[in-house]
Order: structure tokens, then sequence, then C-alpha cells
């Protein structure tokens, strides 16, 4: 195939079915490797922007596509929000929401303080990473996809504050066929539904408020999925997981045995934990036995209901992976081989999980581990609360009360570094047994 230029005049031909076949394929090709050609053919085919279903005038010649096999429903987390020249607008919008709850918004300390933790780059901010200057600042801070105008009209009503991830092209210009990709960041100040606008702060514009119809932000909120950042004081709102809907998400069947293997292996980690726990506080005086918890036992004495979470969590933490846009693949030359653990001879459960010290993730994927750990949590409270579990300021099981029913990022450090840790394992678990975990989307 000769070197065909994909402009964005080749793109609009594309979607108006008036490109030959050499064409069409060239643009197909180009999708599978560019981010920003793929959200450009996603949008056009949501939007409805296909006139035609034929690729070429060419009668004797076959389409050389399906177009509905590009809509893929991935989720956009790494896409960096960077319309600017400085790639600021996610800490610019954070500021302007710090100043709104009476906290410390110097611009130049919040920068500052973004790129020493790596949230802010080069390149811009990532959307999984937006809002993490707010949580610094013991505000409560809640991201979700799919969101809907009606959603962020009634967190704005409870005096919440909302920053979208949107495209910057389709903001300023409806009609534009630019691509369709979640590429700027503004805050949602007031949305009017009955005189049909939406206002907000663009850290772009230099105006403190920017009024838009509301067809106009759609469009341009469409290509992040409809994803919003809500934030509000600490103990203010009823707590609500919204953890990704990963339901309909279906692995290829040589996958699903993983499941079992991961959920078993979370088993072990917790229980070495438990011990870990009660040598401390024997060493402080405390008279505890672990082994009186009814879980300490090895994974395949427990009933399929005590099974269930880390099975659960195991399998849908593949299935993130999946709607996140990455594949995972089985090196069959690998020699590892996973054994269930059992008890001694002697009757004794000693927990064992399998040794990933040596596992060095790839950069792409360890970035993950706080998004992956904080929908975890959002799967495991939205769970404990459809069972009848309740927010207390101490956890007693027998009464299903625990502390830590409340957004991820109000979870103690220690909550949150297991959290981390069984996300960061559950990955390299997948690594010690040879599969490998690629970006694809």
């Amino acid at each position: 195939m000769a070197n065909i230029i994909i402009s964005d005049e080749l793109l609009a031909l594309f979607v108006e079915g008036r490109t030959t076949v050499e064409e069409s394929a060239a643009v197909l090709a180009a999708a599978k490797e560019n981010l920003d050609i793929r959200y450009y053919l996603e949008t056009a085919i949501e939007d409805g922007m296909f006139f035609k279903t034929k690729v070429s005038e060419n009668a004797a010649s076959k389409p050389v596509c399906q177009l509905y096999n590009l809509n893929i429903k991935h989720l956009p987390v790494m896409r960096a929000a960077a319309s600017s020249k400085t790639n600021d607008c996610v800490v610019k919008c954070e500021a302007f929401v710090l100043s709104k709850f009476g906290k410390d918004s110097q611009y130049k300390k919040l920068h500052r303080e973004a790129r020493h933790h790596d949230w802010l780059r080069k390149e811009g901010t990532p959307l999984y990473n937006i809002g993490r200057l707010l949580e610094l600042a013991q505000l409560s801070v809640s991201r979700r996809f799919g969101g809907t105008i009606d959603e962020m009209q009634s967190e704005l009503n409870g005096n919440c504050s909302i920053i979208v991830a949107l495209n910057a092209g389709r903001l300023e210009n409806p009609q534009s066929r630019s691509s369709a990709v979640c590429d700027h960041a503004v805050v949602v100040t007031e949305i009017n539904q009955d005189e049909g606008y939406v206002e907000l702060y663009d850290p772009q514009s230099g105006n403190q408020a920017d009024r838009y119809p509301v067809e106009t932000f759609l469009r341009a909120w469409k290509p992040s999925k409809n994803f919003f950042v809500s934030i509000i004081e600490r103990g203010v709102r009823p707590y609500t997981p919204h953890p990704e809907y990963v339901a309909h998400i279906k692995l290829p069947e040589d996958i699903l045995p993983i499941a079992d293997m991961l959920a078993e292996n979370a088993h072990e980690i917790w229980a070495k934990g438990r011990l870990a726990e009660a040598e401390e506080k024997k060493a402080k005086g405390e008279a505890v036995n672990p082994y009186d918890d009814p879980f300490m036992k090895p994974f395949h004495e427990l009933t399929k209901q005590q099974r269930k979470t880390d099975y659960t969590s195991a399998l849908n933490t593949i299935k993130l992976l999946y709607k996140l846009g990455f594949s995972i693949t089985k090196d069959e030359t690998s020699g590892f081989k996973f054994q269930s653990n059992k008890r001694s001879a002697e009757g004794n459960y000693v927990p064992n999980p399998i040794n990933v010290d040596e596992v060095v993730l790839p950069e792409k994927i360890a970035e993950l581990t706080e998004y992956i750990a904080e929908n975890t949590h959002e799967e495991w409270a939205k769970q404990r609360l459809k069972e009848g579990w309740t927010f207390a300021p101490k956890t007693n099981k027998k009464l299903k009360q625990s502390f830590d029913l409340v957004p991820y990022c109000e979870l103690l450090d220690s909550e949150k570094e297991y959290d981390r840790k069984m996300a960061m394992n559950t990955l390299k678990v997948l690594y010690k047994m040879g599969y490998t975990i690629e970006k694809k989307y």
C-alpha cells in the first residue's frame, strides 16, 4: 500500500463514505496505532456522522472494513487533559475549586505539588489523576465515567464543585470535525436546562464564566465518555460508591481460570496480613488469636459465599483492564505452575502467597495502581452496602458496621496502602504466571 497521509480532510471524506478502498484501508490501519484517529472514528459513529455505508465507488471491489467494529467502549483514563500551551488546565481548575472552598489555591505551589507527585506531566494530566490536589486538601473527591447532565445538576444543587474532561475544539466550534479526544478540563459552575445553557470556568478563556448551549457542551463532553469529578467537603454527602460497570465485559475463555488463582492468592495475602497484625498486637500485650476468624483457613475450605468477594474482585480487575483498552495474553513458554495452599500434615494453615518481589511492572501498567485500587474499594463498598452494612466510627462485624464505608480518598493511609498492594499484586501475579498485559486501544 502506498504511503497515504491521514489528514483531517481524508478523515472527513472517510466518514462521508467518499474514500477509495486503498484510502479506507489506510485510515483503518492508522486507527489501530493512533489513539486520536480511533477516538475520532468512534465518536463519528456515535454521532451518526456516517452518511453512507459504502466505502468505495468501485463496484468490483469489496468493502475493506466493518465500521461498527471500531466502536469499542473503552475508557480513556490514560488520556491527558492538556489543551493549553503549558498543559496545566487541570491544575488551574483545581485551584479554582480550592478557592471556592476557602483552601490554599496558590497556583505555583499547586503546580509544584502536581509535578512532584507526577500527576502533571509534560503531556498534561491523565484523567485518573484529576482531583488529586483536592484530595491533598482534605476534600471529598468522586470520579466517574458515564455521567449525565442531570447527575451533575444534582451534584451542583448539593453544593458540589464539578470538573469535567472534554474536547476543547468541539467546545469552541460545535461543527468541528477535529480529532475527537478528551484533551481539556473545565469547571462546570452552573447548569440551566430550562434556558438551555451550561456555564463553565475555562482556564483557556481568561474569563470567570463562559456560557455554552447544552448541546454544544454535551458534544464536547462525549469524547471523555462523560467523565466528571465531583468535589465537596468531607462528611457532607452520603457515600454512594460508583465502581466501573464491567458486567457486560466478556472475557476470552482461556482468561477466566485466572480469576480463581488470583482470588486464592488474594486470600493468602489477606491471611498473611492478619497474622502479621496479630503478632504486632501480641507484642503490645494484647491477647489475640487470628485463627478465631472464620476466614483463616485455606481458600478451598471456604464456602462458595465466603470465596465470592475475592473471586468477584479478581474477575472484575481483569475485566476492568479490558475496559481500559488492555488485553491479556499468555506466554506458553512460561514454566510457572500455580499450586493451591493446603494445611500441613499437622493440620496447620500457614498463608503462602505467590512471591512477586522480583516482578517489575511496565510503567504504563504500574501507573494505574491507584485507579484500580480505588475502583476495587468502590466495588467492595457497593457490595457491603447491598449486604446491609453501614458506616460506624468503629468496625463491628457482628453488627455489620464498618469504618471503611467512606470514599477511597477518605480512607486511612494504611487501608489505602492495602488496596494498592492488592491491586499491584494482582497485576504482578499475572506477569509471574506468564501473562502479558498490553495496551490495545
